[in-house]
Order: C-alpha cells, then structure tokens, then sequence
C-alpha cells in the first residue's frame, strides 16, 4: 500500500516547501505527492485517480484537502468509493468503517458539513 500525498498551497513558495516537507514527514515521497495552487483544482483529481483500495491519502490538514466545507463534503463519497485510509496530519483513519466514518463525521460536523 502506498503513502499518495495531497495538499492545496498558497502562491507563497515557502508555504508549498512547508506542505512538501509535511507530506514527507507522514511517509509520502517526491513521486507521491500532488498539489494544487489557489484556483488550480486538478491535482486532487490525478491523486484521486493514482490511488489503488488500501492506499492512504496522506493531508497535513483537513483544510489541505479540500478548499471549502462544500468540496470536503464531496469528495468524502470518492473517498470510500476508491477505499482509501486518511492520514490527516497524523491522524489515521479509515472513512468507510464505523469508527472512521465517526470520526470524519466528526469533522464535518465542526465544520458544518454533516448529513443529519
């Protein structure tokens, strides 16, 4: 299984040298990792379709993954579909069992994004 590496940078080079050094860190490497730039969308599009089932998609943070509340919340379906474990700045877990789908249940929910 494989460490694919995302993450959304500011313009601000130092801020893609820090996200770069932070996906290392969680075990991504240079050939694993994708970013997209303010307005710039696709990379999550090529790291969602590099993934194989059981990879993990490793984030340094949840607002890394995705621009908005709206856009994490459509991608969670892509994210089961595609049977991936998270890494989100250390934090592992799996959104298609239980105890995963809680826990990033619980994070939508503190954004406001949750499906009652």
């Amino acid at each position: 299984m494989a460490v694919i590496g995302y993450t959304l940078t500011t313009t601000d080079p130092r801020d893609l040298t820090e996200q770069l050094a932070r996906l290392h860190a969680l075990g991504a490497t240079d050939t694993t990792i994708h970013w997209d730039h303010p307005g710039h969308h696709t990379g999550l599009d090529t790291t969602l379709a590099s993934t194989r089932p059981g990879d993990t998609l490793a984030t340094p943070a949840l607002d890394r993954l995705a621009s908005s509340p709206e856009a994490l919340h459509d991608i969670t379906p892509t994210l089961i579909d595609h049977e991936l474990l998270l890494d989100i700045g250390g934090t592992h877990l799996n959104p298609a069992n239980t105890h995963g789908r809680s826990v990033f249940d619980t994070y939508l929910t503190a954004i406001g994004m949750h499906d009652a």
